[in-house]
Order: C-alpha cells, then structure tokens, then sequence
C-alpha cells in the first residue's frame, strides 16, 4: 500500500507515518515512532507535513498531544480540489504552450516500422480537403518502403477519401518513375489524382526528402533502411513553407 501512496503524492516519510497512525488509531508519538521505524524528529516533521494536508488532526489528551488519521476519503476529496483547480488554470496553460515558439517536440524513426508510422500517423491526422508539401518525394525508393511496409495503397485510399492534395518539387530525373508510378503501377488500384509536380534540374540536389504537414516537418533519409527525423513546431513549418514555395516558383512543370 505504501507504492500505492506514493503515486499519490506522499513522500517515503508520510507514507510510513500514515499507515503507522491508521492501524494505531488515536496515538501520541512514541507508538508512530516505533511503529514507523523512523526518527523522532523526522517523525514530527512528517505529522505537521500530514496535518498541512488536512489527513490527520491532533487533539490534547490528559496534557499531552495525540495524533489520529481524518477519514480516508479526505484523500479523495483532496484529488477532487486538485482536479478542479487544474481544470480552472488548464486553458492558460494551453495557451501559454501554443504560443510557445521556441519548444519544439523533435522525434527519430527508423526501419519499416518507423516509415509507416509517421505516414500513417501523418495523413490521418491531415485535415480534409488540405495541401501538403514535398521536396524531394524519394521516388523509387519511397515506393519501395511503402510497399514494403505494407501501407502503400492504406495511405493513398485516406489521402483521396479526405481530399487532399500532394504537391511535389521533384528532380526532373525522376520524371519516368514518378509517371509509372501515377499511370502505371498504382492505377490498378485505386484512380491515382490530386497530385501536383514540378522538376528542378538534376543539379540541384538533396540527400534527403522534406515533407512539410501542417504542423510538422519529416526529413526522410532514404539509406538501406529509413530514417526520419520529425520536428513539430509551427514557426519551422511556416518556414519550409516559404522555402517549398520559392522552389516551386522556379520549377519547371
């Protein structure tokens, strides 16, 4: 019972002292003493600790202080004013974290497993009828990782039932791949659409794909095995924002 407290809030010390006092009842000092196998000072400490709670009182008994533990549903009702005033100051503390940009969630992903969870995840958390943004999409080797990790047709049957659209700034050396993907290898299917492309010229170059979610950013390092490096903040999605847009504005269709 005493792991139990201590998830409650008790410390070690309280703990002891509490349930020493509920199997003596009314007490002096002494008997919780050595009951609880703790120091006569600690003790003291530890019973004004409990009174401060409200879980026991004192009472003066021929000249002398006796300690005894309230009704154990107070520790009920304690969590019942914890949660209301937790319930009271929530909003602010909601708001005081959305309008935090510095804190950013930054999390890594690896293997197949990875590789769908982020998709999968990402996609249907995806508002309908929105946009999202890709540099860089993979090409072949995406299809190989998606396929392979068995979501492939999962995440395009979400992404079309919800609307939402694809933008894509690719290598023109990718052009043939990504048709066969489009015309070719997904058609059977289902009716591959609201996907948008634009080349850059195969000079310019990244070793990795960036995929920009609506409150997310994916970097996607296409190696033997995946990995993704995952950062949610807003203002960095604002800014892949801008950058997706500046080389979109340069691609060619």
């Amino acid at each position: 019972m005493e792991q139990e407290l201590l998830k409650l809030g008790f410390s070690t010390n309280q703990a002891r002292v509490y349930l020493a006092l509920l199997e003596l009842g009314q007490s002096r000092v002494g008997p919780i003493i050595a009951k609880s196998k703790l120091p006569r000072q600690t003790v003291y400490n530890t019973l004004s600790e409990l009174e401060e709670k409200e879980l026991i009182f004192s009472v003066i008994k021929s000249g002398r202080k006796n300690f005894q533990t309230k009704d154990p549903q107070q520790l009920l009702e304690n969590i019942r004013t914890q949660e209301e005033i937790v319930e009271k100051i929530l909003p602010q503390l909601i708001s005081k974290r959305d309008t935090s940009k510095n804190i950013s969630d930054i999390k890594v992903y690896e293997g197949l497993d990875g590789f769908k969870t982020v998709h999968m995840t990402n996609i249907r958390n995806t508002k309908k009828n929105s946009t999202v943004y890709f540099i860089s999409a993979g090409s072949q080797k995406w299809v190989d990782f998606a396929k392979q990790s068995g979501m492939l047709y999962k995440y395009e049957k979400i992404r079309l039932g919800k609307n939402i659209t694809q933008k894509l700034v690719v290598y023109e050396s990718q052009r043939k791949i990504l048709e066969n993907f489009t015309n070719t290898d997904f058609r059977d299917q289902l009716p591959s659409q609201r996907r948008q492309y634009r080349f850059l010229q195969d000079n310019f170059n990244s070793p990795m794909s960036i995929q920009i979610w609506q409150d997310r950013i994916d970097l996607v390092i296409f190696s033997n095995s995946p990995i993704i490096f995952e950062i949610k903040n807003i203002e960095i999605v604002k800014s892949f924002e801008k950058y997706f847009n500046f080389l979109w504005s340069i691609a060619k269709e």
